[in-house]
């Protein structure tokens, strides 16, 4: 399972909040934080991706992402470390688990067929 909507559902009973706009809110925030990591490991900002990793592992804990939360984990916990080349490798892997992902959520809002 790419996402876990239920996850999503509860959220809604807690904060009373419309599911769509919370999603809406969601996805937004993992495409700035995907890009941000992205663009921070070419610039060898590990910092920079360790902080935007950790924000998106936030993200997809609300929905539920766990394949996309494991890669997420391992760029943060590799640019921690200071281990450009591993958060680098990871990063294939997490644009691939993203695209999944992200698809995934955008069916959910009724983006995409």
């Amino acid at each position: 399972m790419i996402v876990d909507l239920r996850r999503l559902g509860e959220v809604q009973h807690l904060m009373g909040a419309d599911a769509s706009q919370i999603l809406e809110g969601l996805l937004d925030s993992m495409r700035g934080a995907i890009d941000r990591i992205e663009r921070a490991l070419a610039g060898d900002d590990l910092p920079e991706a360790a902080s935007a990793a950790h924000v998106c592992r936030n993200d997809g804990l609300i929905v539920g992402a766990s394949e996309l939360l494991a890669v997420l984990q391992t760029v943060e916990q590799a640019a921690r470390r200071g281990e450009l080349a591993t958060a680098q490798m990871a990063l294939a892997t997490l644009r691939e688990v993203w695209g999944g992902t992200r698809e995934a959520l955008e069916r959910a809002l009724g983006t995409t067929p």
